[in-house]
C-alpha cells in the first residue's frame, strides 16, 4: 500500500491474521498478545526518527562537558563551567524517547508490565538532579592530603570512564532505534524492553557523573580560593633539632639490643626491624611495604625513614650500627616502597622523595644509590600513567542497526567470552594492594581508595542482573531456554579460561529468584548443560569456606581471574576478627603486626595472579568491537522489574500449555 492510510490498514489486517491463527491453534489471543510485536503508525515512526536524529548532536554536547570537565582537574584549570544545561537537555531527549517508542502500547491491557517498566524509568528520569550534588567523602578525601592532586586524578580518572561509559550507552541506544524496520513499522517487544532497559542504565550512570561534575567544580572552587596562600610542608625534622634527640633512635634503651619482635612494635620499631643491618627478613620487609596503609601514612613513613637515615654519633643500643650500612638498608627499603607503592604516593612526598634521591644521596657520595632509586621511580611513575589510561574507541567501529540482545542471540559463544575475559582482567590487573586494607571499599568514605574493588563488585552485579534481564526479556520459551543453554556455555567456557570471577557471575544470575522459578524454561534446557551447570554450581558453593573452589584455584596455573569476593571475605574475617593493637607487660598500646602478616597473605595471593607472567595470555586477547563496547554496558533491569517480567513469561501455577 503507497498511502499512509493503506499501510494501517494493511498491517491492522496482519495483526487480525496472527490473532486469527492463534485462536484457529487454541490458544487464548488476550493472554498471547504480549507476545506478539508492536505496529508503529507512519507518524508514530516519524516521530521516533525526529528524536532519534536529536539524540546524536544533543549526547556529542554532553560530552564535549565531561571531557572539558576533566581536564580542568587534570591541568588545574579552574574555568566556569556550565553543565546544567546540557545534562538537562539529554534528559529531555531521553524522556523524548521513552514517550515515543511507548506510545503504542500504552492502551493495551496485556502489556500493562511494559508500561510500569516505562514509568519507572521515566520517574528516574524526571527525579534526575541536574546540579548534582558534590561526592562529600571525595571532597573530606582532598581536604585530608596536603596535596590533593592524587584526589583530582581519581575525579578526573572517573569523568573520563564515565564519560566513555556514556558514549557506548548512546551509540547502543541509536543503534537499537536504526534496528527499527520503518517499512513495516514492526515493533519487536523485546527491542522495546531493549530501549527501556537501555534508558534505565544511562540514566543512573548520567547521575553518576552528574555527581563527579559538581565534585570536579567544587574541588576548583578550593583549588582557586586557596592560590597564594602558603603551605606548610610537613618537616622531616624540627629545625634545631639534633639528630641524637631524634624519636626512632631513643625507641631502644640504653645498652639494650635492636628491636626483634616481629609481631608487634611501635612504628618506630618496626621501622628498624624494616631496616636493620643484623636481620634480613624479605617477608618482614614485604608485608610492612604492602600494609603499612593500615597503621601509618607515607608521609610519617618517610620522615621515619629519614631519622633512620640520619645515623646519630651517639647510639642507645649495644652493639653500634655501622652507618653506611644502616643508610644501605634504608635505601633498600625506599627501593622496595617505590617498586610497590611508588605510583600511589602524594606529591608532597615524591617531591620530598625526589629531593632525598636527588640531592642528599648524591651530596653523601652515594650517587651509585641515587641512580639506582631514581630509575626505579621514573619506572613507578611510567607504570602509574600507563596503568590510569583509559582504552580509547572509535565510536564509528559500534554502529550497527541491531540491538544488545540481537548481538548476543547471534555472537558464538567463544568470543563472548574472550571479550568478558578480557574486561574482567582490565579491571582486577588495575587493583592495588592499599585498596585492599582497612575494608575501604565497605566504608563510604574511604570509597576513594578502593576505585577498582568497587568496579569489580559492580562489575558483578552488573553481569548477574545482565543474565536475568537476557533470560526474562524474552517472551517465547523456547528463547528463553535457548539464551539459558547459552549462559551455561559460556559459564563452562570462563570456567575453562579460569575467569572465576566471571564464570559467578553467570552463576549467580541464573540463580536469580526471576530465573530460577522459571521451570517450564529450564524444562527444555539441554540435559548434558543442566549436568554441567550443576557441576559449576557445585565447586562455587561457599560451604566449608569455599573448599572446593579454592581447592581448584591452588591445582591450577595462571593465568587466572579469581572470585573476588571471596578474598574480600577473608579480608573482612581478618580486619574484624583481629584487634589493630595489641599491649605489652608494661601498658604500652603496640601495632599488631600479626594481623597485618594474615592480611598480607590473602594480598599475595591476588598480587600473585597479577603478575605480568600470569597475565601475559590475557594480555593478548583482542578488543572485538562491537561486542566489547556493548558488554562493558549491559542492558539490565532492576530486581523487581525483572522478577514482574519473569511473572509475566510464566505465571504462577501456569501449566505447560498456557506458556507460548
Amino acid at each position: 500500500a503507497e498511502s499512509k492510510e493503506g499501510k494501517n490498514a494493511a498491517r491492522a489486517a496482519l495483526q487480525s491474521h496472527i490473532w486469527d491463527q492463534l485462536a484457529a491453534k487454541g490458544v487464548a489471543v488476550e493472554a498471547q498478545l504480549k507476545n506478539l510485536s508492536v505496529l508503529l503508525e507512519d507518524d508514530q515512526f516519524d516521530a521516533l526518527t525526529m528524536v532519534r536524529m536529536e539524540l546524536e548532536p544533543t549526547t556529542r554536547k554532553l560530552v564535549k562537558v565531561l571531557a572539558t570537565a576533566g581536564g580542568h582537574l587534570a591541568t588545574s584549570d579552574c574555568s566556569p563551567l556550565d553543565y546544567s544545561g546540557p545534562v538537562a537537555a539529554v534528559v529531555k531527549v531521553l524522556g523524548d524517547v521513552l514517550d515515543v517508542i511507548t506510545a503504542p502500547v500504552r492502551t493495551i491491557k496485556q502489556l500493562s508490565y511494559v508500561n510500569a517498566i516505562a514509568q519507572t524509568v521515566q520517574s528516574s528520569l524526571t527525579k534526575l538532579d541536574v546540579e548534582g550534588s558534590p561526592v562529600e567523602s571525595t571532597l573530606g578525601a582532598a581536604a585530608s592530603y596536603r596535596t590533593p592532586t592524587h584526589i583530582h586524578n581519581v575525579v578526573s580518572g572517573n569523568l573520563e570512564r564515565l564519560t566513555q561509559r556514556l558514549q557506548v550507552l548512546f551509540v547502543q541506544l541509536t543503534n537499537t532505534i536504526d534496528g527499527i524496520d520503518g517499512e513495516t513499522g514492526i515493533l519487536l517487544h523485546r527491542k522495546l524492553l531493549d530501549v527501556l532497559a537501555n534508558v534505565r542504565v544511562t540514566s543512573q550512570t548520567l547521575q553518576q557523573a552528574v555527581h563527579e561534575l559538581a565534585t570536579a567544580r567544587r574541588l576548583c572552587e578550593i583549588g582557586s580560593s586557596s592560590k597564594g596562600t602558603e603551605e606548610v610542608a610537613a618537616p622531616q625534622q624540627a629545625k634545631g633539632k639534633k639528630a641524637e634527640d631524634q624519636t626512632l633512635w631513643t625507641c631502644v634503651a640504653p645498652g639494650a639490643s635492636p628491636p626483634s619482635d616481629k609481631e608487634k612494635g611501635t612504628l618506630d620499631e618496626l621501622v628498624w626491624m624494616l631496616t636493620s643491618t643484623t636481620m634480613m627478613d624479605n617477608d618482614f620487609i614485604h608485608t610492612f611495604i604492602i600494609t603499612y596503609g593500615s597503621f601509618t601514612t607515607a608521609e610519617v613513613l618517610f620522615a621515619k625513614l629519614m631519622e633512620r637515615y640520619n645515623v646519630p654519633k651517639k647510639q642507645r643500643c649495644k652493639p653500634n650500627e655501622d652507618k653506611k650500612q644502616v643508610q644501605l638498608r634504608v635505601c633498600i627499603a625506599l627501593k622496595y616502597w617505590i617498586e610497590h607503592k611508588g605510583s600511589e604516593l602524594e606529591d608532597n612526598v615524591l617531591s620530598d622523595l625526589t629531593d632525598f634521591i636527588d640531592n642528599q644521596l648524591v651530596q653523601d657520595g652515594q650517587s651509585n644509590l641515587s641512580g639506582l632509586l631514581r630509575n626505579a621511580l621514573n619506572q613507578a611513575t611510567s607504570q602509574e600513567a600507563k596503568a590510569s589510561k583509559v582504552i580509547k574507541f572509535d565510536l564509528a567501529t559500534l554502529a550497527c542497526t541491531y540491538s544488545q540482545t540481537d548481538m548476543f542471540m547471534s555472537t558464538p559463544v567463544k568470543e563472548i567470552a574472550e571479550q568478558l575475559t578480557l574486561i574482567s582482567w582490565q579491571i582486577f590487573s588495575r587493583v592495588g594492594s592499599s585498596e585492599l586494607l582497612n575494608q575501604c571499599w565497605n566504608k563510604p568514605k574511604a570509597h576513594h581508595r578502593a576505585p577498582n574493588v568497587r568496579q569489580m563488585i559492580t562489575r558483578f552485579n552488573d553481569v548477574s542482573y545482565w543474565v536475568t534481564y537476557m533470560i526474562t526479556a524474552q517472551e517465547k520459551v523456547a528463547v528463553r531456554s535457548q539464551i539459558m543453554n547459552k549462559m551455561i556455555k559460556l559459564a563452562s567456557l570462563l570456567f575453562e579460561m579460569q575467569n572465576f570471577d566471571g564464570l559467578m557471575g553467570i552463576i549467580a544470575g541464573l540463580q536469580q529468584s526471576s530465573n530460577s522459578r522459571l521451570k517450564h524454561t529450564k524444562a527444555m534446557l539441554k540435559p548434558e548443560l543442566a549436568e554441567e551447570f550443576e557441576k559449576l554450581n557445585a565447586m562455587m558453593q561457599p560451604q566449608q569456606s569455599w573448599k572446593f573452589y579454592r581447592d581448584h584455584l591452588r591445582s591450577i596455573h595462571p593465568p587466572a581471574i579469581p572470585y573476588m569476593g571471596v578474598y574480600l571475605t577473608d579480608l573482612t574475617f581478618i580486619e574484624d576478627g583481629n584487634p589493630d593493637t595489641r599491649m605489652d607487660g608494661t601498658g604500652r598500646s603496640l601495632i599488631n603486626f600479626k594481623k597485618r602478616e594474615m592480611v598480607h597473605k590473602v594480598i599475595q595471593e591476588v598480587e600473585d595472579l597479577q603478575s605480568i607472567d600470569a597475565g601475559a595470555s590475557f594480555d593478548t586477547l583482542e578488543v572485538s568491537e562491537p561486542l566489547f563496547s556493548y558488554l562493558k554496558e549491559l542492558p539490565m533491569l532492576d530486581e523487581n522489574q525483572a522478577y514482574s517480567l519473569s511473572l509475566e513469561r510464566e505465571p504462577r501455577n501456569s501449566p505447560k500449555e498456557a506458556i507460548l
